[in-house]
């Protein structure tokens, strides 16, 4: 979809807002430059949000915030390496392994050594 039709779903959004060819024109001048998909994202996120029609800087602010989130990756920092990755998976099949199914507690392999019972005093 390109910038145009993006915006253009503002004009259908608002229907109520008689908005002069002039600010359309101004709209894909000030748009031109900007990622179609992420200015999809940004008109959407503000068209199920507000219920005003946008002006510049409140679309741009929200077309940043698209592309802040987009570039954004919520993986921790050892995933993101690569190298980490097979050692954590070893490590979780390890842990794993020692679940005991019965009770979802984890079993070592030393046997537990019987603790005598409390004293009472």
């Amino acid at each position: 979809m390109s910038n145009v039709e993006t915006l253009k779903k503002l004009g259908y959004a608002y229907p109520q807002q008689k908005i002069p060819a002039e600010t359309w024109k101004l709209y894909g001048e000030m748009f031109a430059e900007s990622d179609p998909t992420m200015l999809g994202r940004a008109v959407n996120n503000w068209i199920g949000r507000e219920q005003w029609f946008p002006k510049i800087p409140d679309l741009r602010t929200e077309l940043e915030a698209v592309v802040y989130t987009d570039g954004f990756d919520t993986r921790p920092w050892y995933i993101k390496q690569g190298w980490m990755t097979e050692k954590l998976d070893e490590l979780l099949w390890e842990v794993e392994a020692k679940r005991d199914p019965k009770w979802g507690t984890y079993c070592t392999d030393e046997p537990a050594t019987p603790q005598p019972p409390p004293r009472r005093q």
